[in-house]
């Protein structure tokens, strides 16, 4: 599957690289905007992954860098 492809379908990435079959597709947030699962893994993966992300408090970081608004950062 070709990259461009890969990018466009949250459903190939979740099945097939983090085998995730139980959510639902596409994710959302509370504001029912979705949510690009592989840009989400990109940027926190970027940023030093899930644990350098929460111990240095950098999920407000994470959801600018996705497009969502953020207060305070």
């Amino acid at each position: 599957m070709a990259l461009l492809e890969m990018l466009e379908d949250n459903g190939y990435f979740l099945k097939e690289k983090l085998e995730i079959l139980t959510r639902p597709n596409p994710a959302y947030a509370s504001d029912n905007r979705k949510i690009n699962l592989l840009e989400l893994y990109i940027i926190i993966k970027r940023e030093g992954g899930h644990r350098r992300v929460t111990e240095n408090n950098m999920w407000a970081v994470v959801a600018k860098d996705m497009g969502f608004m953020t207060e305070n950062l």
